[in-house]
């Protein structure tokens, strides 16, 4: 990946609410695990080098913003409107907690699907996310919520969080 430090934080949105710094570091360790992934990797005779970060493209059914905020530090894809979230892409057969955890890598015409591990994101976490209005305690039961999310997807090795699935 190219790293181009001049357009470091240039057109970039702030990262979302409160700094919730140990999703969006996770969401960083599953960014760069991702980019290993996509078929016209280093592995697959590119020079060895990893790919071009703002030639991929990420079609996704998850909203998070904290995954976007990721996402676009990684690749820059949000600024380059390469980010899309598409609410057909949601893997609804997977129940409510993980169908929209589903990303796809283009790079160079391939790409690549991969969706989270069941068992990784739990259904409380996703229902106080999701939820308006949400009381003081709720927003405080939220944040442990992240903290244990965040530990469990930071101990483990990421091809244990992610599965190919095209």
């Amino acid at each position: 990946m190219s790293v181009d430090r001049s357009s470091c934080g240039h057109k970039t949105k702030r990262p979302h609410g409160r700094m919730q710094i140990a999703l969006p570091i996770t969401g960083v360790l599953g960014s760069f695990f991702n980019l290993a992934k996509i078929p016209a990797s280093s592995r697959q005779g590119h020079d060895g080098r990893p790919p071009e970060r703002r030639e991929i493209e990420i079609h996704t059914a998850f909203r998070g913003l904290g995954g976007r905020d990721a996402f676009e530090l990684v690749t820059r894809a949000t600024s380059g409107n390469r980010y899309h979230v598409d609410s057909g892409l949601e893997r609804t057969e997977r129940g409510s907690v993980l169908a929209r955890y589903y990303f796809v890598f283009s790079y160079r015409g391939r790409s690549v699907a991969l969706q989270i591990r069941e068992g990784l994101v739990r259904e409380e976490f996703v229902t106080l996310e999701h939820k308006a209005n949400r009381t003081k305690d709720e927003d405080e039961r939220l944040e442990v919520l992240k903290a244990e999310m965040s530990a469990r997807l930071v101990d483990a090795p990421c091809e244990e969080i992610y599965d190919i699935v095209g």
